[in-house]
Formats: C-alpha cells, sequence, structure tokens
C-alpha cells in the first residue's frame, strides 16, 4: 500500500505540474519528491508522470492514482 505523503506529493507535481515547485509548498528537497515518485512508479509497476519539456504532466496510469488518491 502506497504511502500517504507520497500520494500527497504525487498530487502536488499533479496540480503544480512541476516537482520543484511541489517540493516548495510541501517544505521538502526536490530529491525528496523524485524519490517518493519513484518509489511509488515502483509500487506501481508503471510510468505515472510524463517528464518532458516545462510542464510535468500525468500519464493515463497516473491520472488514474490521481483520482484515487
Amino acid at each position: 500500500m502506497p504511502r500517504i505523503d507520497h500520494l500527497n506529493s504525487f498530487c502536488k507535481i499533479v496540480e503544480l505540474q512541476s516537482f520543484s515547485s511541489a517540493a516548495d509548498m510541501l517544505g521538502v528537497t526536490q530529491s525528496a519528491i523524485s524519490q517518493q515518485i519513484k518509489s511509488l512508479e515502483e509500487e506501481y509497476g508503471t510510468e505515472l508522470l510524463h517528464r518532458g519539456g516545462n510542464k510535468i504532466t500525468p500519464t493515463e496510469d497516473g491520472n488514474l492514482i490521481y483520482r484515487y488518491a
């Protein structure tokens, strides 16, 4: 079962479309946020975010997890 703080971080990234903005808002480092998302992706066995360009967007599976969270 995913940790609540990891799901919270994931939701902030989706809402803000940025790892660094989410980290600032949550008061943690960008590295910590990245590790949390990596942990979620390993747990679910799928990529949850498209990491390209200036925006971070959820994948199809990421959208499902976001709605669940």
